[in-house]
């Protein structure tokens, strides 16, 4: 059997028109409920035999494993001249990417004529499933003799650190010139008040809402006026050790402890 693969998420859209979802929260307990609809384009043709492809229709929206779904397709329009014909869409089933984890329709479709086609056929998907909280948490720390939060941190309610999650792409450089790199920003978040353990401040930290399925560097900053110092004989500009690198899934769509030291750098003498 024939396979085409088309794609409601991507933009524009593959192979499928006015594909639209739309999530809600029900039960005491809150599920998610995702419903899909759009129009697949698979044009399946047949010149006389009974020719079948399975349709997949990547829905856009990703999920945790335990889901249950209901999916029903119906049949937008089909092309036939002058002969007996046979179209059937013989059934409907949703699954996920064994890859990136993205819902899928899957759809095995039949077409007999000569010739005829099969255009389109509308599909409505309905998902119940538990959200998915995909997030990055983690420590930022460093020893008391940098300097402590200053008084907008520890008592106005100022963040002290910026965490940005980010991809480095290679820029190419002019004619005989050489290339560089770039951190591009996906998304971002901000430390929570610091607390004083011994002689350590401790900052935690969340970053919400990490794309599934790319790997991500993580890069805390400093934000200016968040700390009262330090001492003369260090540089202005902290760094931040280890690097990390995260990557999430829906079967692990949070990663704990991507934790940081950071530290001030001597100038040259």
């Amino acid at each position: 059997m024939a396979e085409v693969t088309l794609d409601a998420g991507s933009s524009p859209p593959v192979g499928v028109a006015t594909p639209q979802q739309i999530a809600v929260y029900v039960g005491t307990t809150p599920r998610q409920l995702l419903i899909f609809t759009g129009v697949a384009i698979p044009n399946w043709d047949s010149q006389e035999d009974l020719d079948r492809e399975e349709v997949i229709v990547r829905l856009g929206a990703k999920t945790t494993p335990n889901f249950e779904a209901t999916a029903v397709v119906g049949l937008a329009s089909i092309y036939n001249e002058d002969s007996d014909f046979i179209f059937a869409t013989d059934a409907a089933t949703v699954d996920l990417d064994p890859v990136d984890g993205t819902l899928r329709l899957r759809v095995p479709i039949a077409v007999q004529g000569s010739p005829s086609v099969l255009n389109r056929f509308s599909y409505m998907v309905n998902v119940l499933s538990d959200p998915i909280t995909s997030k990055i948490t983690g420590l930022i720390s460093w020893p008391r003799y940098y300097g402590d939060p200053t008084f907008a941190v520890l008592h106005g309610g100022n963040p002290m650190f910026r965490i940005a999650v980010g991809q480095t792409i290679s820029i190419p450089g002019p004619p005989g010139g050489f290339a560089s790199t770039q951190f591009v920003e996906n998304t971002a978040g901000f430390s929570s008040m610091p607390v004083l353990a011994g002689d350590q401040w401790i900052a935690a930290y969340e970053v919400d809402n990490v794309p599934l399925g790319q790997s991500w560097q993580v890069q805390p900053a400093l934000l200016s006026n968040a700390l009262t110092g330090p001492p003369p004989m260090y540089m202005a500009s902290p760094g931040f050790s280890p690097q990390q690198i995260v990557q999430l899934t829906p079967s692990s769509p949070s990663a704990n402890g991507v934790d940081f030291a950071m530290a001030f750098g001597q100038p040259p003498r």
